[in-house]
């Protein structure tokens, strides 16, 4: 999540602070929130004059534009709301319920009529589909069930580099000790719907040549 206080080109908006400030958390983190409020709360109190801390407009953009109609739903701060900490914490709170959402991103500026707040919206990917490309050593099935990923679970970056790192293990297991496997997410009919992509270069496989004993066989 990230909070950007955003200049305008019209004269008439101001920029409520100085610095942006960006807070990473994960989906919902109790301590991030708290930051965001204590932030949240400082920029309109910054700016003279009661009207400051009315909220002017509520814009909500996303590259999904299905996305839109229920955050907006969930966005508590409403033209002609007062400005408040509380509120905007259940906003966020409201919107992370949906469980469709990744980020979001809150620009702040003021105007002559109070704040214009804009939602930026990331969708949520889930996983819908798995491909493999690259020299498959062996049927899509077995591939398939070399993952712990299954459809419907969020697929991220770091559910991404899990993926690669089991599919590589279980080709080591067996044989292809030089197996490498590298993954992308790709964008599905809609942008939440995410294929899992993995490219295969298995490699040699290696196997047994001999068997030698040395030793005392206690024979």
């Amino acid at each position: 999540f990230s909070f950007q206080p955003r200049a305008m080109s019209n004269p008439r908006l101001r920029l409520l602070a100085t610095l942006p400030v960006t807070i990473a958390l994960a989906a919902g983190s109790a301590p991030a929130l708290e930051l965001l409020a204590m932030q949240a709360q400082e920029l309109p109190a910054m700016q003279e004059g009661p009207a400051d801390r009315k909220v002017a407009a509520v814009e909500v953009v996303s590259t999904w534009e299905g996305l839109t109609p229920s955050a907006r739903k969930a966005i508590t701060l409403q033209p002609g709301d007062t400005y408040d900490v509380a509120t905007m914490r259940q906003t966020l709170q409201n919107l992370y319920a949906l469980g469709t959402i990744a980020d979001v991103r809150v620009e702040a500026v003021t105007g002559a009529e109070g704040l214009l707040l804009r939602f930026v919206l990331e969708p949520q990917v889930h996983l819908w589909d798995v491909r493999f490309t690259g020299d498959r050593p062996w049927r899509k099935g077995k591939l398939r069930a070399a993952l712990s990923l299954r459809e419907g679970e969020v697929l991220d970056h770091e559910a991404l580099l899990q993926q690669e790192v089991r599919l590589q293990q279980a080709l080591a297991d067996d044989g292809y000790l030089l197996a490498a496997v590298s993954g992308r997410i790709v964008e599905g009919n809609t942008p939440v719907r995410g294929i899992l992509e993995l490219h295969i270069t298995p490699g040699a496989r290696a196997r047994l040549d001999a068997v030698k004993i040395s030793g005392d066989g206690g024979i």
